[in-house]
């Protein structure tokens, strides 16, 4: 069987753009529909989610499996497959018999982070045309963290869903796991995903149907991805960068007063990363950097009151979470506390309230700066720790998406994702291979630095030129 990104190398270079579709073919009860053009692009870009749920505590392995089990049903097209449909020349889902579970030990054990950042980052290699997502149980023996005993991961092609819709699934084993009884054929919740028929442009409308009118619009996107001649994993280099796995106890992290958590950590990232550019002669001295940070936040409310009132987006996957794209502007001189206040500033000049709104801010605002700022060394966070799993086995969530966001040109961001909890604060990065393992203890080492000046003399106290003199007096000796 092949891997769905091997799958797609294997599409003839001249396929044309998607080709029309008559209304039906891509509906929310069709397990059979099209993929969208945006599938398309994520699935051939070899896009998967990792998540891992931490436990405390042993495992009834026969609860737990019959916990997935129950999921499954719920969820059927977490069974699904893919393949190229001849006639229509085109990619759709293969419904697929729902997979049964007998949960065991994987071989695989985590001791440490480096064994956490090798897993997730291999995601990918389980995943084939047949079988879009995959269940396992891991032993976990970190010093760091003793607490932790198992973990239990979930990989998903991004395609199926994203990272807040594996939040909705993971808290659903909690509450199934600790349930009197758990039920083993449920009625399906929902026969297929809408994650893709609601990132499409609802411009071109072939009828009046909201669900249908964003689903059927292939053109804007279909355009670009042809003459890209993006049909094969042309990112398949990312499979050998490799996961980062940091870790850090809460006391350790400052938090910036007047702004929320997750802008604060964003804005102690973004102080080093434009701290260690100026240093590394990446950007002029006199020259002004613009730093780009993504938060993710439950767009729920807001769908409910727009154009998909007859969702029931908390028991239904999808897209369940907006990237909010907030952008800081940055010299030497600029603070700690300056940055993480534009982030404020900015995240609430948003109307999270009305999708129309919000829509049109990070159209209009942000789409326009990639192309004019000087953003190529900028960094995306994605902060998942607010995350609430309930009452249950699992008792934190960590995991990495190897999506990321692709504009009218290819810009992969380095993604940097913040998980925080009970254990402390898991960041998950990139590996690039930049920097030898000598020198990512030191960037590591300046990190914890600038949260510890920050912490002692205030963010406000704390400035870019500091971080310069950091790597100035660190990295080179």
């Amino acid at each position: 069987m092949l891997n769905v990104d091997q799958l797609f190398d294997h599409l003839p270079q001249d396929v044309p753009a998607p080709p029309p579709f008559t209304v039906g073919d891509i509906t929310l009860d069709n397990p059979g529909r099209f993929m969208t053009a945006h599938e398309v692009k994520q699935a051939s870009r070899n896009q998967t989610i990792c998540d891992l749920g931490l436990i405390e505590t042993e495992l009834d392995l026969e609860r737990a499996s019959n916990a997935i089990n129950h999921i499954m049903h719920l969820y059927p097209f977490l069974s699904y497959g893919v393949k190229f449909d001849q006639e229509k020349k085109w990619m759709r889902y293969v419904p697929q018999p729902v997979q049964t579970y007998n949960l065991c030990l994987d071989e695989q054990k985590l001791t440490s982070f480096e064994d956490i950042g090798n897993h997730i980052a291999c995601a990918s290699l389980v995943l084939n045309s047949q079988k879009l997502s995959h269940w396992s149980l891991h032993q976990v023996q970190i010093p760091q963290v003793p607490q932790v005993k198992l973990a239990l991961s979930i990989k998903i092609y991004h395609s199926l869903i994203d990272g807040a819709s594996v939040m909705t699934i993971l808290k659903k084993f909690n509450e199934l796991y600790s349930s009197a009884s758990i039920p083993s054929t449920p009625k399906p919740l929902q026969l297929t995903n809408y994650r893709s028929v609601m990132s499409c442009d609802p411009s071109c409308a072939p009828n009046n149907n909201p669900l249908s009118r964003r689903a059927m619009n292939f053109s804007k996107m279909s355009g670009q991805f042809k003459e890209e001649n993006q049909f094969g994993s042309k990112l398949k280099f990312l499979d050998q960068i490799g996961l980062n796995c940091n870790y850090y106890k809460e006391e350790d992290i400052c938090r910036v007063k007047g702004v929320q958590y997750s802008f604060s950590l964003y804005a102690v990232y973004i102080t080093q990363l434009v701290g260690y550019m100026f240093f590394n002669k990446d950007i002029k001295e006199n020259e002004e950097f613009t730093g780009m940070a993504v938060d993710l936040r439950r767009n729920v409310d807001f769908l409910k009151r727009g154009r998909y009132p007859e969702l029931d987006l908390d028991v239904i996957l999808g897209q369940a979470a907006a990237p909010i794209p907030l952008i800081a502007k940055a010299n030497p001189k600029t603070t700690t506390l300056e940055i993480a206040q534009q982030f404020q500033k900015q995240f609430e000049a948003y109307k999270l309230t009305d999708e129309a709104a919000f829509m049109q801010i990070a159209q209009n605002e942000i789409g326009p700066a990639v192309f004019k700022l000087n953003l190529d060394g900028s960094l995306l966070c994605s902060n998942v720790g607010k995350m609430d799993l309930g009452e249950g086995p699992l008792q934190q969530m960590i995991g990495f998406s190897s999506a990321y966001h692709v504009w009218d040109r290819p810009i992969c961001y380095p993604a940097n994702a913040f998980h925080r909890g009970q254990y402390g604060i898991f960041v998950l990065e990139w590996d690039f291979k930049l920097f030898d393992k000598e020198h990512q203890k030191i960037n590591n080492e300046i990190f914890l630095d600038i949260n510890k000046a920050i912490i002692q003399k205030g963010a406000e106290n704390v400035s870019i030129q500091d971080v310069i003199q950091l790597y100035e007096a660190k990295w080179l000796k």
